[in-house]
């Protein structure tokens, strides 16, 4: 039976997903150190933006084919190291890079404004403080009395 269609379905895998696919994944906890151990080795986590440190963390390691591995908590890659234990620098390609489809979080200095807040007016004049109620608004409102009422 031929195709009904020319050409091949496969797509490539820019992503190189199929390492994700062929890895072997083992879990560690952090030592009071901030390393772990992996083939022998104590691996140092760097410093990251996510914590300031990962002791007592539950991370997962992934090897991969290749003899490289990296460490990961929840989706957040923490680092990729050599055959050899050594830390390899992150490209500048994809800083930050997370597993899979999963974002990471938004920058706290990019936030944007609010949907439902009404905009404000940047010519109007900034106002350090508290205004004063009138006085009329915050005293009690005096009951009459019968001598006011005859």
């Amino acid at each position: 039976m031929a195709p009904e269609q020319e050409g091949s379905a496969f797509i490539p895998d820019a992503n190189q997903m199929w390492r994700e696919i062929l890895c072997v994944v083992e879990e560690r906890v952090v030592a009071a150190d901030n390393t772990m151990a992996w083939n022998g080795k104590r691996l140092q986590l760097p410093e990251s933006r996510l914590r300031p440190h990962f002791v007592k963390a539950q991370v997962r390691v992934h090897e991969y084919p290749d003899g490289t591995c990296a460490v990961f908590l929840g989706p957040h890659r923490l680092a990729d190291y050599d055959a050899a234990g050594t830390l390899l620098v992150p490209s500048a390609r994809n800083p930050g890079a997370v597993l899979g489809a999963v974002k990471d979080k938004p920058c706290r200095a990019r936030l944007r404004a609010s949907l439902t807040a009404p905009a404000r007016d940047a010519s109007s004049a900034a106002q350090a403080g508290t205004r004063k109620r009138p006085p009329s608004r915050t005293r009690k409102q005096a009951k009459p009395t019968q001598t006011d009422a005859a």
